[in-house]
């Protein structure tokens, strides 16, 4: 089974916080289990295909709200030596629940944030 990540860095944000402003990340499909029988590229139908692909994102949106984002906060934490003045949240206006938010101090308005997508 793979348990491969590719990630893709974005621009670097400036100042305490030496991330990228986004993070794309991509982990296979056997990661979460799906190979051999309940792969949706093996479906024998496209009902059954579409079931697989609908269980392959539940399972990606579980890991992305639970196991990501707790590993990612402690990850933070560590770095930065705080739990203050930032936060990591699932986006709210992500339908998947796949998308994770870092919130730091900005000297601009929250409101003007451009979505990159």
């Amino acid at each position: 089974m793979s348990r491969e990540a590719h990630v893709q860095f974005g621009e670097r944000l400036r100042g305490k916080f030496p991330w990228p402003t986004h993070l794309d990340l991509s982990i296979e499909k056997e990661f979460f289990g799906f190979d051999n029988m309940n792969d949706p590229e093996k479906a024998i139908s496209k009902k059954k295909q579409r079931l697989a692909l609908q269980n392959l994102s539940t399972a990606c949106s579980r890991y992305v709200q639970n196991d990501l984002l707790a590993a990612l906060r402690v990850a933070i934490s560590q770095q930065l030596e705080t739990t203050e003045g930032w936060k990591l949240v699932v986006d709210p206006e992500d339908p998947d629940g796949q998308t994770l938010q870092f919130e730091y101090p900005s000297t601009t308005e929250k409101n003007a944030y451009i979505r990159p997508w």
